[in-house]
């Protein structure tokens, strides 16, 4: 189990980069993420235990606020 501290975009946005990605898919013959994927990794923790996962923190909250995306750029590695 890999654990992680990720934003998810509202569904308008996420639908919004999913469009992107096609058009980069198709020039670079790489592959859409769909839109229910898409998010901004925070912290990455890595593999955990599932059992001990279980006893993790719930997730957090906060309040809401704006996160504009300038640009958006890609690596053909992935």
């Amino acid at each position: 189990m890999r654990l992680f501290f990720a934003l998810w975009p509202p569904a308008k946005t996420a639908h919004a980069l999913a469009q992107w990605t096609h058009q980069v898919a198709h020039d670079t013959g790489g592959a859409p993420t769909a839109s229910d994927h898409i998010h901004l990794t925070l912290a990455f923790l890595g593999e955990a235990d599932p059992g001990k996962a279980f006893n993790a923190p719930h997730p957090a909250q906060g309040a809401r606020h704006a996160l504009p995306i300038d640009y958006a750029q890609y690596w053909r590695h992935n």
